[in-house]
């Protein structure tokens, strides 16, 4: 028996389908997912990765490449050539956002962000926090 509430549910599924996209990641070091929800519909997905038609070598030795586009950045990026908008929506993402993301998706209007792992430093988190986006660290709930 599934002892999880109904939306409890849902932001496990919308976790889970973010792992699976960063899956398409080609990056060896840390592999990023994110999906964008609002209203029960996914709006768009990123992944961690190189522009379009460069190649998808993510890093160079043991740095990731400057070219390297967050999966938070593809999915806004995504979204802005649609006829839709981030206003309101949701971030399930699989690694907390870093600054960069975190001022990007506070301008893209987003409400809430859910995140499986933490980064390395904090700073997104806390920017997030301090503009009223709501943060959910999934691990914080035993889940």
């Amino acid at each position: 028996m599934n002892t999880l509430s109904k939306p409890e549910r849902y932001e496990q599924l919308y976790l889970d389908i973010a792992s699976r996209i960063g899956e398409m990641s080609h990056c060896k070091r840390n592999r990023v997912g994110c999906v964008l929800v609002r209203d029960g519909r996914i709006l768009s997905m990123g992944w961690n990765g190189m522009p379009s038609g460069f190649n998808n070598e993510c890093e160079s030795g043991r740095e990731t490449r400057g070219e390297v586009i967050h999966a938070e950045e593809n999915a806004v990026a995504k979204i802005a050539c649609s006829t839709d908008t981030s206003e309101g929506a949701t971030l399930y993402t699989t690694l907390a956002p870093c600054m960069e993301c975190a001022k990007l998706l506070i301008q893209s209007k987003v409400c809430k962000v859910v995140y499986n792992n933490r980064y390395r430093f904090d700073a997104g988190i806390d920017l997030l926090n301090h503009a009223g986006v709501e943060v959910v660290s999934y691990d914080e709930h035993g889940r």
